[in-house]
């Protein structure tokens, strides 16, 4: 049997997003006889690398007569057999600085030798919100003590 390297298909420096995944949650209300929406419940935390598909940026998702902006997303992580469809992943973007939510649409276990998986996800995007704010400028940033120019010279 030919054996595969562990890192065959995966980048170890490309799994840097730290990300809960989460299960929504409900409870029958013995009043109305329909389902309420409860705290979703933390399955497991895992590394991941969280990329954009390589197909339009933006596609239409259609909900009866309403067309909704997606985005899909790519994300990589090792096997764990917790994930499943209903779930969703929630991480905090370095970038624009605020929670993410994307939904589980596909798990792709590849080769199914459980090594890892390939999710692809949807995160719906508000066309009303605006844009978070960018971050400071380089220039405004500011350095420890420590590091600022003649520390520790006597």
């Amino acid at each position: 049997m030919e054996r595969y390297p562990p890192t065959q298909n995966v980048r170890i420096g490309a799994l840097v997003n730290r990300v809960n995944v989460m299960q929504p949650t409900s409870t029958l209300d013995p009043d109305t006889g329909g389902l309420v929406p409860g705290p979703p419940v933390r399955v497991l935390t895992i590394s991941c690398g969280i990329q954009p598909l390589d197909l339009p940026h933006q596609a239409d998702e259609r909900l009866g007569d309403t067309v909704q902006n997606i985005m899909l997303y790519r994300v990589s992580c090792w096997y764990q057999s917790a994930i499943a469809v209903s779930q969703y992943l929630e991480y905090w973007d370095m970038v624009t600085h605020v929670i993410r939510h994307l939904e589980i649409t596909a798990i792709r276990d590849q080769d199914e030798m459980h090594r890892y998986l390939e999710l692809v996800c949807k995160e719906r995007m508000n066309p009303d919100s605006a844009p978070p704010a960018p971050p400071p400028p380089v220039e405004a940033w500011t350095q420890p003590d420590w590091m600022q120019p003649g520390w520790g010279q006597s």
